[in-house]
């Protein structure tokens, strides 16, 4: 506003400059040689000055330099001991890489190594139990092999049994027919006859209990291999009760995790900016290393609240500060945020306002930009912002 007044009075006395060296040097120009107006010098000054289309100031803010992901701050559980550094400041280090190992890490990895080999131990046991219960199903298989044969014994003294029977009973009508034959039939060939039906009857006999014991044989062996086939899904099903697997294998996870926690690990690429505890000292809840990926740097900006409207994403912007004399850092606006809160970045001016309400705002630097300002992260700069193009001013009609 300052710089438009200044250039609206310059054109003003400029006019009334001119048009008094006008009179002078020719006298009658305005006719009778009287001067013009202020009221119109005045219209005429101000209709050039709104045909002018000033440049809009920039926005002025103050910021600081930090990585595009952020300065990341890495430790340890508190109470434990920081037993060894891996890497220095200013390491580059690969995502994944150990930063540095704490005092808990040789129990943690004990633990680890033990819930491994008692897992180890009970795969190799269920693996024998498998096997046995494995041997109980092929018994079992075998025994309903052997009831098969015995069904086929069984089928053929079944036969046996019917035929047996069927000579029994034609030998005891034969023996009927030649006792009422009487005098005819000699007694020697009814003794004869009546000892071959003893014998068919004696025979009959043996064959139904040998039938009978083969049923008995067929119904024991149905219930043995029964109980085999039962030993072996029980054997299996208390395996899976009694070794716990399940419970052994989130042992091992657990220890896993806590030999994780034992050590610090970079979580990204990125550089190893500052490293705040030393060796032999117990962790608190101060972080160990200060991390983060300098390849991108941005500037973030606290630009007044007053100020926010005029900016907008894709804006070019620039920063100093006195720690890089003689230069520049360029990029452009990335983001405006949404929230207004009380400034961090303090003026040295000691007469500027020290409680401001801001709106941060991030600036991506370009590359050369972003190679300067990896060797100052945090570095306070000066910002500058341009704004929204401003609105060409209507020049107000003069009057006749």
């Amino acid at each position: 506003m300052l710089k438009q007044s200044l250039t609206l009075l310059g054109v003003v006395l400029t006019a009334l400059v001119l048009n008094v060296l006008a009179m002078r040097m020719v006298p009658g120009l305005y006719g009778l040689g009287t001067l013009p107006s202020p009221a119109a010098a005045v219209s005429t000054a101000s209709s050039a000055a709104a045909a002018v289309d000033p440049e809009p100031l920039p926005v002025t803010a103050l910021g600081r330099l930090e990585p595009a992901t952020g300065v990341i701050d890495l430790g340890g559980l508190a109470g434990d001991r920081l037993e060894k550094l891996l890497v220095t400041e200013g390491s580059w280090v690969q995502a994944g890489s150990e930063l540095a190992r704490l005092a808990s890490y040789a129990l943690r990895e004990r633990e680890l190594v033990l819930a491994e080999t008692q897992l180890a131990e009970a795969r190799r046991r269920l693996d024998v139990e498998q096997r046995y219960a494995a041997a109980l199903e092929r018994e079992a298989e075998l025994a309903e092999e052997q009831n098969a044969l015995l069904d086929k014994d069984l089928a053929a003294q079944q036969q046996q049994l019917e035929f047996l029977q069927r000579s029994v009973e034609r030998a005891i009508r034969e023996h009927e027919s030649m006792t009422q034959l009487g005098d005819s039939v000699s007694a020697y060939e009814l003794s004869q006859h009546e000892l071959a039906v003893h014998k068919l009857q004696s025979e009959l006999a043996a064959a139904r209990e040998l039938f009978d014991k083969l049923r008995a044989s067929r119904e024991l062996a149905d219930k043995l291999a029964a109980a085999k086939r039962a030993t072996a899904e029980i054997g299996k099903a208390r395996l899976a009760a009694t070794l716990q697997l399940d419970s052994l294998e989130q042992a091992v996870e657990a220890a896993r995790l806590r030999l994780q926690q034992s050590v610090v690990k970079a979580p990204t690429d990125g550089r190893v900016l500052r490293i705040l505890v030393h060796e032999g000292e117990t962790l608190t809840t101060r972080p160990i290393f200060r991390f983060g990926d300098d390849r991108r740097m941005q500037v973030v900006a606290e630009v007044y609240e007053d100020d926010v409207h005029r900016i907008q994403p894709g804006a070019s912007a620039t920063a100093t500060a006195r720690a890089i004399p003689g230069q520049t850092l360029r990029g452009s606006v990335i983001h405006v945020g949404r929230m207004v809160a009380r400034n961090e970045a303090v003026s040295l001016d000691p007469t500027a306002r020290a409680d401001l309400r801001v709106v941060e705002t991030r600036i991506e630097l370009d590359e050369a930009s972003s190679a300067v300002a990896a060797r100052f992260i945090n570095l306070q700069v000066e910002v500058q912002i341009k704004p929204r193009p401003a609105r060409r001013a209507q020049a107000a009609p003069s009057e006749p």
